[in-house]
């Protein structure tokens, strides 16, 4: 196999701690691989190395690449620590259950079940998936003090883990916890593991977090032959726990490590390079880099301002027919952003694969009540559609008011019965014969003009703002409003919007990929547009507190993970108007430009 110099110099490295500072493209599975043939030429043994990676999908691809040699060993970090668990389980003759999905019973029935138990209600689809980010980041920080938490993830939290114990669950975040402490605890474990893995290598060790490190340098003692590739510019995942200063520490934490660099990118073209350097550049919290070109010359970055989301997707269709044949990437902040994008390419008829589940819009209370709207305007003696949005109108109009009126069944519409309710003041009256009046209207309404009329003449956009202000968990109404709007143009009626708003899944092996810019991490293409790039969206609304700008360190890695995807071609695009508002580009558009 073919090496760089600085390729090359990594990969001799025999003994010691040794940690390798790669940038995007720069080949660092192969100098993971090559190390392994090299220690096997010094006489070690394949069994007897340990390459931990981050994904399934990467352990695999390295085992296909290295071939079919006994022994070799590649592990997800979670993979790994199943492996030893379950050897353990087995030795001390014990069982635990796994309640991941795919289980009879899964970890998400327990939670939902803990809280009803708890706090008398079922828990929210959002509540269910912040609770697993809360105790997933918990458990690979090592946090203990849970103080400064909102005390129902924090004493939901303290039942999980008491029924976990009790009825002896596993989950995916336990598989850490349970592996480090059989290393601390069990001293004849731990020296089996380390004879048997003298020699451990870390890839993406920039995603790797507290928990997960000490799991591997503690197998890595005393020896220490911990060779470590990272990146820390693109650690994207601090959420789940990752820990890219950790990286900063590595030579505190060893006396003389090794340090090597692979800067030579075989991937990108030198301005995509020029230009993703400029941004990543802003961050502090890093080690510098020279990111070298070996690529040829090519088109310049663009940057495109296009005037609103029907315009972005009108854009995309006509850049994707253009280069059919071309590997092409349309990347995102969130998962909301392809919705839209797989809707209109289906009804073009142009073939995708989608990298993620899409997001499940129809069921967010925006859409829903929306859909309502629609139904009550075209039902308008419909009781439970309108007790459930009757105080989203900005009428201010009491229960007691709204029962009743639900109750009278012999008026064209509830809206009229609520505006001839008896003892009401005349400007009462006249204010809801009004809003009766509107009701009417949006049921004489095209289909497609109904939305702006609900969000402005009826005043949802109002309640929107309200309802936005006081949510726990982050929802982005505005982009969710533009989504129904450019989908609506194309729809005849609530099923046929219905449809476009919830696009297939893509077929496999297309040139065309939708993914988010976080499953495009280890990816490459040819052309890659990044798309919705707004401000106080991608970055989101961050200020100056500690974490706050550790927050926009992470935004900004996110978008160079993004930019470096590309092979030959990088499209920028922005809005400036967003449900028709004006919005500015990202601030990360703006320091390329400096």
């Amino acid at each position: 196999m073919r090496l760089s110099e600085q390729q090359n110099r990594a990969a001799r490295h025999k003994d010691g701690p040794a940690l390798v500072l790669s940038v995007p493209g720069s080949g660092k599975t192969t100098v993971l691989l090559e190390r392994i043939r090299r220690l096997q030429e010094h006489g070690v043994h394949p069994k007897n190395i340990l390459t931990v990676t981050f994904s399934r999908v990467q352990a695999d691809d390295m085992r296909r690449r290295f071939g079919n040699a006994d022994g070799v060993t590649f592990y997800t970090i979670h993979s790994f620590c199943y492996q030893l668990i379950r050897g353990w389980l087995k030795a001390k003759n014990r069982q635990m259950t796994v309640i991941e999905s795919g289980s009879s019973f899964t970890k998400y029935d327990l939670v939902r079940r803990l809280c009803r138990a708890r706090f008398h209600r079922p828990m929210q689809k959002e509540e269910v998936e912040e609770f697993f980010r809360f105790t997933g980041y918990i458990k690979n920080t090592m946090t203990e003090d849970l103080s400064s938490y909102e005390d129902f993830y924090r004493l939901l939290y303290a039942d999980y883990e008491e029924s976990k114990r009790e009825h002896h669950f596993l989950d995916f975040d336990d598989m850490l916890s349970l592996c480090l402490h059989i290393l601390a605890t069990e001293e004849e474990w731990l020296a089996r593991l380390r004879a048997r893995f003298p020699y451990i290598q870390l890839d993406e060790g920039q995603d790797t977090s507290a928990v997960q490190m000490e799991i591997l340098r503690t197998l890595a003692e005393p020896a220490n032959n911990f060779f470590v590739v990272a990146d820390d510019d693109q650690s994207i995942y601090a959420f789940r726990g990752a820990d890219p200063e950790a990286l900063l520490r590595f030579s505190a934490w060893y006396e003389n490590p090794a340090l090597y660099y692979l800067e030579e990118n075989f991937r990108s073209a030198p301005q995509i390079l020029e230009s993703a350097s400029r941004v990543i550049q802003n961050n502090t919290a890093r080690y510098a880099k020279t990111m070298k070109a070996v690529k040829e010359e090519r088109e310049p970055v663009l940057h495109k301002i296009v005037p609103n989301l029907r315009r972005q997707l009108t854009y995309l269709v006509k850049e994707v027919k253009k280069y059919p044949e071309k590997s092409t990437a349309i990347l995102y902040r969130n998962r909301l952003s392809g919705l839209p994008v797989a809707s209109i390419l289906t009804q073009e008829g142009l073939p995708y694969t989608v990298r993620h589940p899409w997001e499940d819009l129809l069921s967010h209370p925006v859409c829903r009540d929306i859909f309502t709207f629609y139904h009550l305007a075209e039902h308008p003696l419909d009781a439970e559609a309108f007790l459930s949005i009757y105080y989203k109108v900005g009428a201010f109009i009491s229960k007691e008011q709204a029962l009743m009126a639900a109750e009278a069944g012999d008026h064209k519409s509830i809206w009229d019965a609520l505006a001839q309710q008896p003892d009401l003041p005349a400007w009462r009256a006249d204010q809801l014969r009004g809003l009766a009046k509107k009701w009417r209207r949006l049921r004489r309404m095209p289909f497609s003009a109904r939305l702006d009329f609900i969000e402005n003449e009826l005043d949802y956009g109002g309640y929107l703002q309200e309802w936005t202000r006081r949510q726990a968990f982050s929802t982005n109404t505005a982009q969710i409003m533009d989504i129904l709007k450019a989908t609506l143009r194309h729809a005849q009626d609530r099923e046929s919007w219905a449809a476009l708003l919830t696009p297939p899944g893509g077929v496999d092996d297309a040139h065309l990929v939708l993914s988010t810019l976080h499953g495009s991490k280890g990816l490459e293409y040819d052309r890659v547009y990044m798309i919705d790039l707004i401000q106080n969206e991608f970055p989101g609304n961050l200020g100056e507190k500690k974490e706050e700008r550790a927050q926009l360190e992470e935004e900004r890695r996110l978008f160079y993970v993004g930019m470096t995807r590309a092979k030959e071609k990088l499209t920028l695009l922005s809005l400036s108007h967003r449900n028709e508002r004006s919005c500015e580009p990202s601030q990360f558009i703006q320091e390329i430009k400096r």
